[in-house]
């Protein structure tokens, strides 16, 4: 049984719905990315284009000569923004810590103390020549 040879623009749809699910799942884990890399900005970005709404709604109304017009709500939010990411850093900072090598793991040797006595081998002097049998011990031969 041959199959057909399918044309450059026919697809299975199986074939078709799972190479635009990684397209579009690709797609939006980089947005989320994204999203999470540049808040700051987003915030930024958020004020410059609603500068209006923030000079209504600012605290220094009643001191024109700093020219505030909402720097001072910006500033809030990036700060609360800074806020929660060291509050999320330091809940989850020892959520996943693995502890490898500590004492209670291995066993411990306590120190033996071992007095000296008389032995019945003799000490090692590197000046002279050690008697070996020559049957046993031997040089090999080339």
């Amino acid at each position: 049984m041959i199959k057909e040879a399918k044309s450059a623009g026919e697809y299975d749809l199986p074939t078709y719905i799972c190479q635009n699910m990684r397209i579009l799942i690709a797609s939006i884990l980089f947005i989320a990315l994204l999203a999470q890399t540049f808040d700051s900005a987003f915030i930024t970005l958020g004020y410059y284009v609603n500068t209006s709404a923030y000079s209504k709604t600012c605290e220094n109304k009643d001191k024109p000569m700093l020219h505030c017009c909402g720097k001072c709500q910006l500033r809030k939010k990036l700060l609360q923004e800074e806020k929660d990411k060291q509050a999320a850093d330091k809940k989850g900072e020892n959520k996943n810590e693995i502890v490898l090598s500590s004492k209670s793991f291995f066993a411990t040797i306590t120190p033996v103390t071992i007095h000296e006595s008389n032995s019945q081998y003799p000490q090692y002097s590197g000046d002279k020549e050690t008697k070996m049998p020559r049957s046993v011990f031997h040089p090999p031969s080339a």
